[in-house]
C-alpha cells in the first residue's frame, strides 16, 4: 500500500511537468510556422521539423488539437496554413 500511495503521488506530480512539456512543444512548433510565414509545405516540414526532433506522429497531434482550437486555416496533404488566430497569437 505504501508504495502504491508513493507511486500514485509521483505520477500527479510528473503530470503537470509533463502537460508543460507538451504544451511548450505545441508553442515551439507554432513559432517555427510563424516564423515560416505562417505557412508551411510538407516538403519545408521534412526539412524543418527533424532539426527540431519533432516525429511526424507529434506534429501530427498537436495539429489536431489546433484544428480543435481554432488555430489552422488550411491541412491538408501539402501543408499547412495557420488562420488569422493562430498567425496572430
Amino acid at each position: 500500500m505504501h508504495f502504491r500511495t508513493i507511486f500514485l503521488a509521483g505520477l500527479m506530480a510528473a503530470a503537470p511537468q509533463a502537460l508543460l512539456a507538451v504544451e511548450g512543444r505545441s508553442a515551439e512548433l507554432l513559432e517555427l510556422i510563424r516564423a515560416n510565414g505562417c505557412k508551411m509545405s510538407a516538403t519545408e516540414a521534412d526539412e524543418i521539423l527533424p532539426k527540431h526532433g519533432y516525429t511526424m506522429d507529434e506534429t501530427r497531434d498537436i495539429v489536431r488539437e489546433w484544428s480543435a482550437e481554432g488555430l489552422i486555416k488550411l491541412r491538408d496533404f501539402q501543408g499547412i496554413e495557420l488562420s488569422e488566430k493562430g498567425c496572430n497569437g
